[in-house]
């Protein structure tokens, strides 16, 4: 709990980041999908690697947190509440973080290492 200090801890309207990162929100994962990112066009299913629970999560919000080398790599929970004891770990390879990375012709949202809550 003292790792990080959370600002304005007693009020229900203010979020943490749950971690320290470089940070994607979408309202609706349909507008993500909407992107062409690197080269690829993006998709919960090539994301989760699974078509069941890409379904379980369309339409809904998406927060993608991208860690670089140096950032804390913890999973905390930034609302009241449980971290899920269903993660599922997705092999892949790490790949840059830098958005200039996001102008190749490799789609990393979908073949980095990532773990899924």
């Amino acid at each position: 709990p003292s790792a990080r200090k959370i600002a304005d801890s007693n009020n229900p309207n203010v979020i943490v980041s749950a971690a320290d990162c470089r940070l994607i929100i979408f309202d609706n994962v349909n507008d993500a999908t909407r992107l062409w990112i690197k080269g690829h066009h993006f998709s919960l299913k090539h994301l989760f690697r699974d078509e069941k629970l890409a379904e379980e999560f369309n339409g809904g919000s998406i927060a993608i947190f991208r860690l670089a080398p140096v950032d804390y790599h913890r999973f905390h929970s930034p609302v009241d509440g449980e971290i899920g004891t269903q993660m599922k770990k997705i092999t892949g390879t790490y790949y840059t973080v830098n958005p200039i990375a996001i102008k190749e012709n490799l789609d990393v949202l979908t073949r980095n290492q990532r773990t899924v809550i």
